[in-house]
């Protein structure tokens, strides 16, 4: 990045996450956490003053469009405005309070988008090498009748045997890596595989008695979160994937058990 664009300070904002020892996108995951749990502040009581919930939330927001890659950002988008849709709606907000939200988000879209960093993460959108792989699981997935799979850990091996066979001609990702959970799920495990993902995906959903889970911000940004995060990270095949979604996972899981109790009290 820096070669192309000419600058220092380029290169300096790509690697301050391995810096600090973190790897970029999931670095971007967890700031997003962050977020949401400040942007449910008046639920979750995170801080008594809304001051400082603006003022973080305007700062990890800059910290994103400077360090996320594309995913994370779209997903931060989409869970920004979900629960300024969710703002709006409240009675007693007034006019400049909305007016002022919203320019605060626009003024943070802008800024970002004159970065050079940014633009150059949109720019290689059209020939994105990470999906180099993926005609090759759906290949094989069709090959196993959209049925079975091909046994836990070995879609490396049919990946690894496709790239000796052909050659690889990407110039930015190397490995066997699908970077896509669903698909790597799909090819390892069948459609039992694939279904038991959706089921954990959903679960919180399923366990949260509320009468309109679509009222329930948390849960919702957690599944964007998530349900577009797998799309481009095989989350659950690293480590640092399964410690954070397990976190959160049974954070959720708490939060609906405690929610059903006191339902059930007040019922």
């Amino acid at each position: 990045m820096a070669a192309e664009k000419g600058s220092m300070l380029l290169y300096l904002q790509y690697k301050f996450p391995h810096v600090i020892g973190v790897h970029p996108t999931y670095w971007s995951y967890l700031i997003i956490s962050a977020l949401i749990f400040l942007l449910s502040n008046k639920v979750l009581k995170v801080y008594k003053s809304n001051v400082w919930a603006i003022i973080l939330i305007s700062f990890l927001n800059l910290n994103l469009i400077i360090l996320a890659s594309r995913m994370p950002l779209l997903v931060n988008i989409l869970v920004h405005l979900l629960f300024f849709g969710k703002y709006i709606k409240v009675d007693n907000v007034s006019l400049v309070k909305r007016l002022s939200l919203l320019f605060l988000l626009v003024t943070l879209f802008f800024l970002g988008s004159k970065l050079p960093l940014l633009s150059g993460k949109l720019d290689i959108t059209k020939n994105d090498e990470r999906i180099y792989h993926w005609p090759t699981a759906f290949k094989t997935i069709s090959n196993n009748y959209f049925v079975l799979g091909e046994g836990l850990g070995q879609s490396n091996e049919v990946l690894r045997r496709e790239v000796i066979k052909n050659g690889d001609e990407r110039i930015r990702y190397f490995g066997y890596d699908l970077h896509n959970q669903y698909l790597r799920q799909y090819m390892d495990m069948g459609i039992l595989g694939i279904i038991s993902l959706l089921i954990l995906l959903s679960y919180p959903f399923i366990l949260h008695r509320e009468k309109s889970i679509f009222n329930n911000e948390i849960n919702i940004s957690f599944l964007i979160l998530f349900g577009l995060g797998l799309l481009s990270e095989s989350f659950l095949y690293r480590l640092k994937g399964i410690v954070f979604f397990t976190i959160i996972s049974s954070f959720l899981y708490l939060r609906a058990v405690n929610f059903n109790k006191v339902d059930d009290h007040q019922d």
